[in-house]
């Protein structure tokens, strides 16, 4: 509506929309960042299964490895195959154990991953969560019935955050200044007090 000083106004009426690009861009973007870090969390938990598998292959492998150097090293005892035989499984062996030793520190330290990548989401969603507060704040309502007192922007004028735009009063109650004869003044009191002795039981 058009808004000047006294003119007087019902609660809910839409006094100022701030221009919302800002707002939208900074939501748009934390939006955009959220899904991404879904993404690589969705990617950890396949990472995480992945891992765990293959884990769980080559410790098997170990097993085998293990006990295809100890029928080795019953061999060469026999004098049924030569040491570099047996020396070259003991390199497999060391091998699959240095296999399984890295897969079991890839899965020890992918919850650390995971919780760094959660602390981030938690991060994005709050600025994504403060973006919608704020483009929610570029719609401004008169919250209550109004005269304007006083109107300090003007349409497409640029503002700050935490500027007055807007002085509006309630209509409920209202303070006049006025000036009164002394003469006056004391026929105004005496009414006042009759009424006050009337409405007195």
């Amino acid at each position: 509506p058009e808004l000047y000083k006294g003119r007087f106004l019902p609660a809910g009426t839409h006094l100022l929309s701030i221009d919302k690009t800002d707002y939208k861009i900074r939501l748009a973007q934390s939006q955009a960042d959220l899904l991404a870090i879904d993404g690589q969390l969705k990617g950890k938990d396949l990472e995480k299964k992945n891992l765990q598998l293959s884990l769980k292959i080559e410790q098997q492998q170990l097993v085998i490895s293990n006990n295809e150097l100890q029928r080795k090293q019953h061999l060469v005892q026999k004098k049924l195959i030569s040491l570099s035989e047996l020396d070259n499984q003991r390199q497999v062996n060391l091998t699959q154990q240095q296999k399984v030793q890295d897969y079991e520190n890839r899965v020890t330290l992918l919850p650390n991953d995971i919780a760094v990548l959660q602390a981030q989401r938690a991060q994005i969603k709050a600025r994504a969560d403060e973006a919608k507060r704020q483009l929610d704040k570029t719609d401004i309502y008169l919250p209550f019935d109004a005269q304007i007192a006083e109107v300090s922007v003007e349409n497409a004028q640029a503002v700050s955050s935490q500027q007055s735009l807007i002085t509006a009063h309630g209509v409920n109650l209202m303070t006049v200044n006025a000036q009164v004869s002394l003469s006056d003044m004391r026929i105004l009191m005496s009414n006042i007090r009759q009424e006050n002795q009337t409405i007195s039981p």
